[in-house]
């Protein structure tokens, strides 16, 4: 694990966009293609402008593959529909081809949506473990990741990858979330937190590895913290 602070957020999206540009580089000229899972909500959306713009030119976009680690379930075109600002943002702009883009049929149930996404992802991997090459998370100020929320159904210490459909209680509504053994399988794990409010949740996910009171701390392996809580 190791974490980065910075003094503003746009230093920590600036770099956290070069590792993802570097990282991109090296799976794809090592093998060919770049397997990489985007995040939802507000706060990855200056990241997603940058990699769109600035380095636009910077890989072969064709050979990168996307996907998204948790979804609201809610219809494609609504505006919390998180593959709705990674298209506004990223997809688009950069024309990715739509047989790149793995996104969650929400127009199924919660519990077929999931099946249906882990079904197609497996298929992508050739029905061999799902090693993702890069996965980016956020992390909310009750220590959750994904839709990985404390005391759901998700929020488990499981030694089989999967993805779930989950009630989330507090916000009245059901989500899709890879489970936390799918997201540790990631070559490379990069979160994306800042906001003071967020702090004291980052001090006990440090300091907590392994607790299901604080998600976050569940995400293991080679973990990347970009963070400003100025």
């Amino acid at each position: 694990m190791q974490t980065f602070s910075f003094n503003t957020t746009p230093e920590a999206i600036q770099s956290l966009a070069k590792h993802i540009i570097e990282s991109a580089k090296a799976c794809i000229e090592e093998k060919g293609s770049f397997n990489l899972v985007l995040t939802g909500g507000n706060s990855p959306k200056m990241l997603y402008n940058i990699l769109a713009d600035q380095y636009k030119n910077e890989i072969n976009w064709e050979v990168v593959y996307f996907f998204i680690g948790d979804e609201r379930h809610v219809p494609s075109n609504h505006k919390d529909y998180n593959g709705l600002m990674a298209r506004e943002n990223l997809l688009n702009p950069l024309n990715i081809k739509e047989e790149n883009i793995f996104l969650v049929n929400t127009s199924l149930t919660p519990q077929e949506a999931a099946e249906d996404y882990y079904a197609r992802i497996l298929k992508h991997f050739n029905q061999a473990t799902i090693n993702f090459d890069f996965t980016l998370l956020g992390m909310g100020a009750d220590a959750h990741t994904a839709s990985i929320f404390p005391g759901t159904t998700i929020c488990k210490i499981n030694p089989n990858e999967s993805i779930e459909a989950v009630f989330v209680e507090k916000l009245n509504s059901w989500r899709i979330s890879f489970n936390a053994t799918l997201i540790n399988q990631s070559k490379e794990i990069a979160f994306l937190v800042f906001g003071k409010d967020k702090l004291d949740a980052f001090t006990s996910v440090q300091s907590h590895p392994n607790q299901l009171e604080y998600p976050a701390s569940l995400i293991q392996g080679n973990v990347f913290w970009y963070t400003n809580f100025n």
